[in-house]
């Protein structure tokens, strides 16, 4: 599948190669968060939220996932993860590292997030196995031990996908689900 990645500050228009208005934001450096759509310009099947401090692990992860047709977005910590959904974007899968950088691991993010959207599917990565036994457990969620290759990622991703059945229907209009919520507090 071809797939054109742009930064996150990108518009579909400027993905497809129309010059930025004078008013438009710059784009974003290559480096920064990254959206992946669909070459055609048509809405990717379903987004992923990243959740990775290590760049070289969420390079080829959200490389893999977005050639599964995902939109994926990478961020560095919970608290750009927390932004995301406070802004209303759409999260259909989240797959975080429990390990991150900041006062909040990828537990208390999955945690937070869950508070609003109880059924949200969670992809838990971690090399510290003996944190990941705790969740084997928890509903809607995968397990991954580090390492793990970028196939067993997108497996675990679309393991969840499927597990969810109706509720991620093609059938919808314009293939929306509604934007994943954080109740403050």
């Amino acid at each position: 599948m071809n797939h054109d990645t742009v930064s996150r500050s990108d518009t579909l228009e400027e993905a497809n190669e129309t010059p930025p208005q004078a008013e438009a934001p710059e784009p974003a450096a290559a480096d920064d968060n990254l959206v992946t759509l669909a070459a055609d310009g048509e809405s990717p099947r379903l987004s992923v939220l990243l959740v990775e401090d290590e760049e070289l692990i969420a390079e080829i992860i959200g490389e893999a996932l977005a050639d599964y047709g995902y939109a994926v977005h990478c961020v560095a910590d919970a608290q750009e993860a927390l932004a995301c959904f406070a802004a209303g974007e759409r999260v259909d899968v989240l797959f975080t590292d429990i390990n991150l950088p900041g006062d909040m691991d990828g537990i208390g993010l999955a945690e937070q997030v869950r508070s609003a959207d109880p059924a949200l599917p969670v992809v838990f990565a971690s090399g510290r196995w003996a944190a990941l036994e705790g969740l084997a457990s928890l509903p809607h969620s995968q397990i991954l031990r580090k390492p793990y290759s970028a196939q067993r990622a997108c497996d675990a991703v679309e393991a969840l996908v499927a597990s969810r059945g109706a509720a991620f229907s093609d059938d919808t209009e314009d293939n929306e689900k509604p934007a994943s919520r954080v109740l403050a507090g």
